[in-house]
Parts: C-alpha cells; structure tokens; sequence
C-alpha cells in the first residue's frame, strides 16, 4: 500500500485548511488505474512530447488529455524550493515549493507543495535533480484521492511550461466541460 502521508500537497495559503481541514479538498471521483500512471508524484522534463516519435508521442499526448481530464488542479507553477527531510523510519522525502501563476482547472489561491517519499517510484524524478527545477516554471496537475487513515491526499504530476505543452494544456482545458473538476 502506498504510503499516502509521505505524499501530500498542503495548500499554503487561502485554502489551508486543505490539509485536514473541513473545507479542503475533496475527491470528485475514485482513483483508477489509468488515473493512478498519470498522477504518478513525479516530474517530466520533457519539453515537447511531439520529439518523442512515434513510439512515445501517442502514448504521452493520451497521457497529456487524461491528466487534463480527471485533474482537480491545473496550474501553471513556479518552482521556488526544493527541499529534503527524513521521516522516523530513515525514508527520505523530497518536497517542491510552487508558486502558482495561472490557475486553470480548480482553485487554488496561495503558494502549495507536493512532495514524493523516497519509496514511491516519481522520488528520482526529483531527487538530484533541482538545478532543473529551481526558478523553473511547469504545469502542475492534481488529482484528490482516498488516502483512508490520511484522508484525502493528492496524487500529481509536473510537466515543463513549454510553449507546446501549456499550449495544449489550455486547448485539452477549454474541451472540458464547464465547472467539472476531476473526471
């Protein structure tokens, strides 16, 4: 099982209360299995899935549509930090201070993190890798899962703010339906 309280995304400021709190987040549909490879806590440096060839490109572009589909939270962020701690039990957790700058999908209204435990498969998406992250602007996507004892925790996803990919991001967002959150 995963291990949910080591991945959490606390909304910072104007929703705070998100992490716990009455008025949080909540899930707008359960988590499957599809949902669960694109929401993988992990980052994508990739800038232009379209380089890919054919043996990848398809495959990302649909990954891409189904993030934008059943995410929460779209938003164009601003990596400010990227820091490191080690729970009780040794494992390290590496967590990424965003600053939002364009909400797409959802709302989302003060600076958030996400962050990824050394035991989910996303950490060495991150760990080591902060010269690529800092001051660095990508596309945050967020989706609101049953953590059970942890309540509601996020699943996530970062991709580069490149012009393709914010440009298809705000394409797939305007084929959504009005006001759905969540697929």
């Amino acid at each position: 099982m995963r291990k949910m309280a080591l991945i959490a995304v606390c909304l910072v400021a104007g929703v705070a209360t998100s992490c716990g709190g009455a008025s949080g987040p909540h899930v707008s549909s359960p988590m499957s299995a599809r949902d669960s490879d694109v929401f993988d806590d992990a980052v994508d440096y990739v800038e232009n899935p379209a380089n890919l060839g054919s043996a990848w490109g398809p495959a990302s572009a649909a990954d891409m549509e189904h993030r934008v589909g059943a995410a929460d939270i779209v938003a164009i962020v601003v990596v400010r930090a990227v820091r490191s701690d080690t729970d009780n039990t040794s494992h390290r957790t590496r967590r990424i201070a965003l600053d939002p700058e364009t909400v797409l999908v959802g709302t989302q209204s003060g600076g958030l993190d996400v962050a990824v435990s050394e035991l989910e498969a996303g950490f060495d998406t991150v760990d080591g890798h902060e010269s690529q992250l800092l001051q660095r602007r990508f596309v945050l996507f967020v989706k609101w899962a049953d953590g059970g004892r942890e309540g509601v925790v996020p699943r996530w996803h970062l991709a580069p703010a490149s012009d393709p990919i914010t440009a298809d991001v705000r394409r797939l967002v305007r084929q959504r339906s009005p006001g759905t959150s969540g697929n």
